[in-house]
């Protein structure tokens, strides 16, 4: 089971390094403002995390859902949409230090091809010093919403709904903030 809740960003900073504490949570973005749902074990933990990041809990319930009639689109970054009418979420799950080594890699061959980036961030994720999240973003939105220009890098899910579920994991630090602005935008 899980609980949703409530966000009122106030002074976020952070954010991303608060959030890779839990086992698993969705961040849902609607005009009504920001849900966090998670698992009712770390409900209390979710809370502490939300306080220490700089946003206030405002209230306990269940997630918002996707309009009627709207069709499911995947964005492949984390950028702040201006758009009303969008149900933005974004799935998050932290990575423990294998999974984040074999992610930093697995993009270069050989030894001296890799970046020196990757290597000062691998060794503070080894270190402890930093942590490293997968997560996938899907945008709900109308058809019309979806052809605007505010969308324009949305890929709309018509023909294989399973994106939903199982779509395509990307990963990013937690020292990067790139939860933070996608809460702040």
């Amino acid at each position: 089971m899980s609980t949703a809740l409530r966000l009122e960003p106030v002074a976020v900073a952070r954010f991303d390094e608060e959030i890779v504490r839990l086992a698993w949570a969705r961040l849902t973005r609607t005009d009504d403002g920001v849900a966090l749902e998670c698992r009712d074990e770390d409900l209390s933990l979710a809370g502490r995390a939300v306080l220490r990041a700089g946003a206030r809990v405002t209230t306990t319930g269940d997630a918002p859902t996707a309009p009627a009639r709207s069709i499911p689109a995947v964005l492949a970054d984390l950028k702040p949409l201006r758009c009303d009418g969008v149900v933005d979420t974004v799935f998050v799950r932290p990575l423990d230090e294998r999974e984040a080594t074999a992610r930093l890699w697995r993009g270069a061959r050989t030894w001296w091809i890799r970046r020196r980036h990757d290597r000062v961030a691998l060794r503070a994720i080894l270190r402890g010093a930093d942590g490293c999240f997968a997560w996938r973003r899907i945008v709900w939105a109308r058809p019309q919403t979806l052809r605007s220009r505010a969308l324009r890098a949305a890929r709309p899910a018509i023909f294989d709904r399973g994106v939903v579920d199982r779509g395509e994991e990307r990963f990013a630090l937690a020292s990067q903030g790139q939860l933070t602005t996608w809460l702040l935008g």
